[in-house]
């Protein structure tokens, strides 16, 4: 099988501190399928985020993306393989509106659309079950809401490879079931996606159908659960 990322024997701390978030660390992940990566808080999961999307520079060993060394590649090129959604709600937004934000996802602040990318939008929306907030202002949203545009905007690039972190983070049992058919949907494809969460339960069963599922440790490696 092949792998979207190769990590082999990768040290990371921050700041040259003396304390490794990753020791030794060796992991494979396949391009198909799900993976899931849990650990408790300040475990790196964040961090291995971070790092795979070339945010984090310094550290030691081996990340491959597609077999190409992360290290030598541009960030514009590492984006152009995957979209993150990032846990951090703060300054990910940068419409007014949910249909603003994701115009802008989409065209990349080019003027031009079409009604086509406009249907993808509103598709992209019902998704997570958010229509009706469409042209509601970002800053009337509550927290869950705002996470659900978010993760709507994965729907507009099913091309691309995605890391989710913490994607259940706030959502309501409504809220994780439109998560849950949205990933579904995308591990049966050719690319699947990397989920880092400390809710490993939630996704037991999709991993169990198609994926793989694994725990950072706290000495900074990684263990496999299935």
């Amino acid at each position: 099988m092949a792998n979207i990322f190769n990590i082999n024997n990768l040290y990371y701390s921050y700041n040259n501190n003396d304390k490794e978030v990753f020791y030794n660390l060796t992991l494979n992940v396949p391009k198909s399928g799900l993976t899931v990566i849990s650990g408790d808080n300040g475990s790196g999961k964040t961090t291995l985020c971070r790092l795979l999307l070339g945010l984090n520079r310094g550290y030691r060993g081996s990340i491959k993306l597609d077999g190409q060394e992360l290290s030598n590649l541009k960030q514009e090129a590492i984006l152009n393989s995957i979209i993150y959604i990032k846990q951090d709600i703060a300054g990910s937004f940068l419409g007014v509106t949910p249909e603003e934000d994701l115009s802008i996802w989409q065209n990349r602040f080019q003027t031009e659309d079409s009604q086509e990318k406009k249907t993808e939008r509103k598709e992209a929306l019902e998704k997570m079950g958010i229509i009706s907030i469409t042209d509601t202002p970002i800053w009337e949203l509550s927290y869950g809401q705002r996470r659900k545009v978010m993760l709507s905007a994965l729907a507009l690039f099913s091309e691309k490879y995605w890391i989710i972190d913490e994607p259940s983070a706030s959502l309501d049992s409504k809220g994780i079931r439109f998560l849950l058919n949205i990933i579904k949907s995308k591990i049966t494809t050719k690319l699947g996606c990397l989920v880092l969460t400390h809710r490993t339960e939630l996704f037991n069963d999709l991993c169990l159908e198609n994926g793989t599922a694994w725990k950072l440790t706290d000495n900074g490696q990684i263990e496999k659960l299935f």
